[in-house]
């Protein structure tokens, strides 16, 4: 996602939708300088309860808040929301 957003002259997204059936956690570490510099919103599905474990990792190293939108889904396949978490000033 960086190499598209940064090296194509993208405008930088506000929000970000991710439902690519198990391959969330490779967008999500290709996305790297975009959730530490332009600090989009989230919605990340999950597929499998060890996805869900990565992406939850992900997003807490990278300063996220979020609350998971269906904690009880079948098979672990669950919808993420996530936002910038906000410094103390």
């Amino acid at each position: 996602m960086d190499e598209f957003v940064f090296g194509e002259s993208h405008p930088l997204p506000d929000f970000l939708k991710i439902d690519i059936e198990g391959g969330e956690v490779n967008a999500l570490n290709g996305a790297k300088k975009l959730l530490t510099q332009v600090r989009p919103k989230l919605l990340v599905a999950t597929h499998g309860k060890k996805e869900s474990s990565f992406v939850l990792h992900l997003l807490e190293q990278n300063k996220y808040e979020y609350e998971i939108l269906n904690p009880d889904a079948i098979k672990g396949d669950t919808e993420i929301l996530a936002f910038p978490r906000k410094e103390k000033e």
